[in-house]
């Protein structure tokens, strides 16, 4: 359901509902609003001043059988931002896992699942559980059984796994850009974003596109488009010494 501000009504729109009530759209601004309502003035009254779709521009009304229908046009205002949340999943190591030394690999000397291990660098698992190797096997096999040696290691092959990551970004229209203060350093998102407990967002960088006025039409005002982006840190977050804090 999209969501607009002005008086406060419900209104059928093209595929969807249109809520009128002092709310504020995620949605990108400027756009027409089509209506049925058994209002006559439902365009010219319910949509001026102050909407979150844009500047009130243009509406026309019909009116047939007690019912009004028509359009509400909008221009796009510069002070609009958009938020959205991407969450996808990366590949890391398998001996960055949180769980590592007490669950899958543990350390040299006191290996779990037979780890290989040299000058404390983990190396992988063996492909099977041996008598030759140091520490102890696994619960279970490859195939969820009572491990004994000789099966199939459990974790044969396991190099990595994937951990959640997630990127913030802001949109909103401005004549100027952004600046590059804060780049690559720790922070806080602008807008409401989710942070999960131990972890913490990282300023990556902005895109900034701005359309050139016409030729010879100085009193038109070049505004652009700016995209601000931040990246979620994994389980251990963005390290303060290495990035610092903006």
């Amino acid at each position: 359901m999209a969501i607009i501000k002005g008086q406060t009504g419900l209104y059928e729109t093209v595929g969807s509902s249109v809520k009128i009530g002092n709310y504020k759209t995620k949605e990108p601004i400027g756009s027409t609003v089509n209506f049925i309502d058994a209002n006559t003035n439902g365009g010219n009254g319910f949509f001026k001043g102050g909407v979150q779709h844009g500047n009130f521009k243009s509406a026309s009304t019909t009116y047939q059988d007690g019912v009004a229908s028509g359009s509400v046009e909008y221009e796009q205002t510069s002070d609009e931002e958009i938020f959205n949340l991407d969450i996808t999943t990366t590949s890391e190591p398998i001996d960055t896992h949180p769980d590592f030394k007490t669950k899958i690999g543990g350390a040299q000397g006191a290996p779990i699942h037979q780890a290989l291990f040299e000058e404390g660098v983990f190396k992988g698992f063996p492909v099977k559980y041996s008598k030759k190797n140091d520490g102890p096997i696994g619960a279970l096999n490859s195939r969820g059984l009572p491990a004994q040696f000789g099966d199939q290691n459990r974790m044969a092959g396991v190099t990595s796994y994937l951990n959640a990551s997630a990127t913030w970004t802001m949109s909103f229209k401005s004549d100027q850009t952004p600046s590059i203060n804060g780049l690559g350093k720790r922070m806080e998102p602008e807008g409401d974003a989710p942070t999960p407990k131990g972890r913490n967002w990282l300023y990556v960088g902005f895109s900034a596109t701005f359309t050139s006025p016409a030729k010879g039409d100085r009193r038109k005002k070049t505004i652009g488009t700016i995209t601000k982006e931040w990246r979620l840190s994994g389980r251990r977050g963005w390290d303060k010494d290495i990035y610092g804090d903006a």
